[in-house]
């Protein structure tokens, strides 16, 4: 949490964040969780077969958007899957599509209006047009994307060569959740990775499965539906509120937090050789992350 990363990441949210909140942007936090069959009291039902057995073989997967008073019941998706993660990049972007397209139409062209997403992998999505070559690509492969790209090289440069040159040129990445949103003037803005005490949503599954545990005494995944469902549709404004609450205390936390490191370091005695094998290594750290991207 507290590496170089984490706190770009972090600024750079916040600063969305405040502007968005300056503008009266219309804003949605979006999450997904899942739930079985066997959601119960661990005090009331034990099975050695749980995480293996028939409780786990269905699971039902829920993507909700949390406004400032309540879901947005409209846009809510919940649908039965067989593993535990059968969320994917292609039904979530179907789903962004028609909850960006409803939101339009619900509040108007004019209205600013933001999704707030996690960094789940089927949330980040690169467009095909804007990835860089991998490191496990051939040099043919390599070359022939360096010439799509118009981008000049050495007829004698090696592999290595010719894969920084393509990193170095690489275009902006575009994302495919990001551009069917835009489809209808919606801004998607990602959490900072790892901060799931910024959503709000995640305090209301917490609340949501306490409540599908207490009253599920069928086990069948119908029921388990029902009471997710029905617990979802009664969220009243103040549980909003208060999970909103507590978002900004956590915001506050890191935002001083952050503050109070970059004001220490400027009292820390500078080392001119420190601070060139730090950037050195954020750059190293940039091009990896493109060179090992799936």
């Amino acid at each position: 949490m507290d590496s170089i990363s984490c706190m770009v990441q972090r600024a750079k949210y916040f600063r969305t964040l405040d502007k968005n909140r300056n503008d009266e942007t219309i804003i949605y936090f979006h999450d997904e969780t899942w739930m079985n069959s066997g959601e119960e009291k661990t005090m009331i039902w034990f099975d050695s077969n749980i995480g293996h057995g028939p409780l786990k073989r269905h699971r039902l997967c829920i993507s909700a958007m949390l406004g400032q008073h309540e879901f947005h019941l409209p846009t809510i998706d919940i649908f039965k899957c067989d593993s535990e993660h059968s969320m994917d990049g292609n039904h979530f972007v179907d789903w962004i599509s028609r909850s960006s397209s409803f939101l339009r139409q619900e509040h108007g062209p004019h209205a600013k209006i933001s999704i707030i997403i996690d960094n789940a992998p089927w949330h980040n999505q690169i467009i095909e047009e804007t990835k860089a070559p991998k490191r496990f690509w051939n040099k043919q492969k390599i070359i022939d994307w360096l010439d799509s790209h118009e981008i000049t090289h050495s007829t004698t440069a090696t592999k290595a060569e010719l894969l920084q040159d393509a990193i170095r040129n690489a275009p902006r990445k575009k994302y495919v959740v990001d551009e069917a949103a835009k489809v209808y003037d919606v801004d998607i803005v990602q959490l900072p990775a790892k901060h799931c005490t910024l959503n709000p949503v995640e305090l209301a599954w917490t609340a949501m499965k306490s409540y599908v545990r207490e009253h599920n005494t069928s086990f069948r995944l119908a029921d388990v539906q029902r009471l997710a469902s029905e617990w979802i549709g009664d969220l009243d404004v103040a549980s909003t509120k208060s999970y909103i609450a507590y978002v900004h205390q956590n915001e506050l936390v890191f935002r001083r937090g952050d503050a109070y490191a970059e004001q220490i370091e400027e009292t820390l005695i500078d080392d001119d050789n420190d601070d060139t094998d730090t950037v050195n290594n954020m750059n190293e750290e940039s091009e990896n992350e493109s060179v090992n991207e799936p």
